[in-house]
């Protein structure tokens, strides 16, 4: 019977594939830190405890509750910061990849393909997108500057695959900028950058703006 049901079922196995896939992107869209307070926390992590108190006093003030579900824990630098082998460990990491499989432009062209959708169709649930609408709305009203050394890297790795912040080219690039370090630190605490591989270093995989798909969202940065 039940070979009779695969058989049967084998030609609509590409359709479900594409189907499950689609709907795991919406599922994640929904969960994922544009619309969810915990997994919106969770990405920011490591970071100080009165930031986050700033951002998210109903979280610290469960934070008995928080430390328990989440498995976090307070630094020897007093951060908060979520330990190994927990839950909230876990549920950061699968959205940081998520993040990194949309940035790179043949893994996501691969689950466009998988999916059966276009660019334009998958706006509507992709994770990627939403968080980085929300990102760069809190920081033109927290950190304006910081979306301007947002545009500088942008346009820079637009003509290179990566940049040394050791650099003379670099240096250059932001001369007469101030608090460079301040509003970088801040681009990947609010993951408008992602975290990179190599330190000193900012990679294209790592800048999703970068993307010609986030090419209406690079406006943004020169208004």
């Amino acid at each position: 019977m039940f070979w009779l049901y695969y058989c049967e079922s084998v030609s609509a196995l590409p359709d479900e594939v594409s189907e499950s896939i689609k709907r795991l992107f919406e599922g994640l869209n929904y969960i994922g830190p544009a619309y969810n307070l915990l997994t919106q926390f969770l990405i920011m992590l490591p970071a100080d405890v009165l930031r986050l108190y700033q951002i998210y006093p109903n979280i610290i003030e469960k934070k008995d509750e928080m430390m328990r579900l989440l498995g976090l824990e307070f630094t020897r630098d007093g951060k908060v910061d979520v330990k190994s082998y927990e839950f909230g460990e876990y549920l950061r990491g699968s959205f940081l990849s998520v993040f990194r499989l949309l940035s790179d432009c043949e893994s996501r062209a691969s689950i466009l393909r998988m999916m059966g959708v276009s660019e334009e169709e998958f706006k509507e649930y992709d994770p990627l997108r939403a968080w980085l609408e929300v990102s760069m709305d809190y920081t033109k009203e927290v950190m304006p500057s910081a979306l301007k050394l947002l545009n500088i890297i942008v346009e820079t790795l637009l003509d290179k695959d990566s940049i040394y912040l050791e650099s003379d080219e670099w240096r250059k690039n932001v001369e007469g900028f101030e608090n460079v370090d301040i509003c970088l630190r801040f681009l990947y605490e609010n993951v408008l950058l992602l975290p990179p591989f190599t330190s000193g270093h900012i990679k294209r995989n790592e800048c999703p703006l970068t993307l010609n798909i986030y090419s209406d969202l690079r406006d943004k940065l020169k208004g």
